[in-house]
């Protein structure tokens, strides 16, 4: 490795530390002034704190390296239905690191996984979430006999065991989503592709990436990474047909991680390995981590997740 390459890599791992690092000075300078550690909650409040110290390094070895992070997209649902407990728990007990889950709400506030604003795709009821209250949300069965999960009863069972990747499908949501996870203590990410709630994620108590839907602005990649900083996103997500040389580095330059959903064989993860994407969010985690620890990417792959 040439001196000048050696000292611009040594130069852009500074410029990820330094830009992430405001944001866990943030949190901690935020919680020592007003007092969240003190008083009867001290302990939770310092177990959320030891969390999102352990989150902030493992985000500064992920942008800094090479490693590939394979997420359950929507659970373990080649087990079980899509977005529902059984499919979280499988991924749990698969020794998936990090699995993603949509979350919307009921007409009445309550947060729940489900991907569609309707019922009928996955479940036994017709009409949309939004007109339907918890208590008659109660009634409607998934595929597999089993009820609409809340958020709450999945961060439950992630939990220490697993960082949970929400995917916040409404706009509105962000604060409520925040504040549970908050409650709960889990180790959680907030996705979205509302700009909204990425910008409100960004407190510098939680991690947020924005999920862009192959929008390219006028000014291209760069112009695009500049605003996913701006809203204090610390990754982007493409589908896999957006993902191109240009935008990985454009994102690499404003230290935000690329990842990619939902790609789900073997010839499109190679190919997005091979542009440096480092988030893969897949239907099939399981084959996709066997792919890598086979010898397709040995240097990348570290785990399930």
């Amino acid at each position: 490795m040439s001196a000048r390459v050696s000292s611009c890599r040594r130069s852009h791992q500074v410029r990820v530390t330094r830009r992430t690092h405001q944001r866990y000075r943030c949190f901690t300078m935020r919680t020592a002034s007003t007092g969240a550690f003190n008083g009867p909650i001290a302990s939770h409040h310092h177990e959320v704190k030891v969390k999102w110290h352990e989150q902030f390094y493992d985000f500064i070895r992920w942008i800094r390296g090479t490693r590939v992070l394979v997420v359950a997209h929507r659970g373990l649902h080649t087990a079980a239905p899509e977005n529902s407990l059984a499919a979280v728990q499988a991924a749990v007990r698969a020794g998936c690191s990090r699995i993603e889950v949509d979350v919307r709400a009921t007409g009445d506030g309550h947060l729940v996984l489900m991907h569609d604003a309707t019922l009928g795709r996955t479940t036994s009821g017709s009409g949309t979430l939004a007109e339907v209250r918890a208590h008659e949300l109660g009634e409607v069965r998934l595929a597999d006999g089993s009820p609409v999960p809340s958020l709450h009863e999945v961060l439950e069972v992630t939990r220490d065991r697993a960082v949970l990747c929400i995917d916040v499908k409404e706009p509105e949501l962000g604060p409520d989503v925040m504040a549970l996870v908050d409650t709960v203590g889990a180790a959680a990410e907030v996705w979205s592709s509302h700009r909204e709630v990425v910008a409100r994620a960004s407190d510098g108590r939680h991690f947020a990436a924005w999920i862009s839907h192959g929008v390219m602005p006028d000014g291209g990649p760069e112009e695009l990474a500049d605003e996913a900083t701006q809203l204090g996103a610390l990754a982007l997500s493409f589908y896999p047909a957006d993902v191109l040389p240009s935008v990985v580095d454009a994102c690499r330059r404003a230290s935000l991680g690329v990842m990619s959903g939902t790609p789900n064989d073997r010839p499109t993860w190679a190919n997005l390995h091979r542009f440096g994407v480092r988030a893969v969010i897949t239907d099939r985690p399981l084959d996709c981590a066997t792919w890598l620890s086979e010898g397709a990417a040995p240097q990348s792959f570290a785990g399930r997740g």
